[in-house]
């Protein structure tokens, strides 16, 4: 968890896409694959759903921080994000206990999607006994779905395109679709094979991107083409080795 927090922090002060990327390839290359591979899912845009209730998360933290929940409410008016009005709030005697990120959401996030109110309640408490000052705000962040750094899903392929030796094309087609930490190693994004799941493996989708700078300096109109953007649904129909199937750009549709 420390590394993680560590790649947390230093992704939040870092206002440069290029040292971003550095930092998550220096990650990448230092933590175990069972935590690096969780990073990607998160960095993909995912978020474990189900853990827990913001309403619940509010009462709790209220309860815990002796203060009541109308003026909770007021300082997360003020500070616009709930894991880090929490961070601020409740206080943490904890050093941290050594547990990697995979055993963090092993063990204390993922149980709570079958958990009731107090049970829900007991975890989070025993939590913020344990978690360190600096594991605060990134763990939370992973608890209310908030992890989003200024690493787009892009960068995060470059970074592991980078530590794998492969182009970027290659895992961003390997990050398409539906998996999870439990369906898709590290080792198998950055070694795909030729299995069968390959064969209808989508490419990346096409998505349409807001122009970064003035028209004028892109050149002479002549050299571009320019395409009308239709709203509905992107599929792909993939046909290869005997085996078809149609994806949307958030999973597989049929077979």
């Amino acid at each position: 968890m420390r590394e993680f927090s560590q790649l947390f922090h230093d992704l939040d002060e870092s206002t440069k896409t290029n040292d971003r990327i550095d930092q998550l390839v220096k990650y990448l290359l230092e933590a175990s694959p069972e935590d690096s591979i969780w990073v990607c899912w998160f960095l993909a845009g995912n978020r474990i759903k189900g853990a827990i209730k913001t309403s619940e998360l509010r009462t709790f933290a209220s309860e815990r921080s002796g203060l009541p929940q109308w003026l909770l409410e007021e300082c997360h008016d003020r500070v616009g994000d709930l894991a880090e009005t929490i961070s601020l709030l409740v206080a943490t005697e904890g050093s941290g206990e050594i547990l990697s990120l995979s055993e963090w959401i092993i063990k204390f996030i993922e149980p709570m999607i079958g958990m009731d109110t107090e049970g829900r309640r007991e975890n989070i408490f025993r939590v913020w006994d344990f978690l360190g000052e600096q594991d605060f705000l990134p763990f939370h962040k992973l608890l209310t779905g908030g992890f989003r750094m200024g690493v787009s899903k892009g960068n995060l392929c470059k970074a592991l395109a980078r530590v794998g030796g492969v182009q970027p094309a290659i895992i961003a087609q390997r990050l398409t679709g539906n998996w999870s930490p439990k369906t898709l190693s590290l080792e198998g994004i950055l070694n795909p094979g030729d299995d069968e799941d390959r064969l209808c493996q989508p490419f990346p989708f096409c998505l349409a991107n807001p122009l970064q700078e003035e028209a004028e300096n892109l050149g002479r109109l002549e050299d571009w083409q320019v395409e009308w953007k239709w709203d509905g649904i992107r599929a792909q129909l993939i046909n290869r080795g005997g085996t078809c199937m149609i994806w949307s750009r958030v999973g597989i549709s049929g077979r």
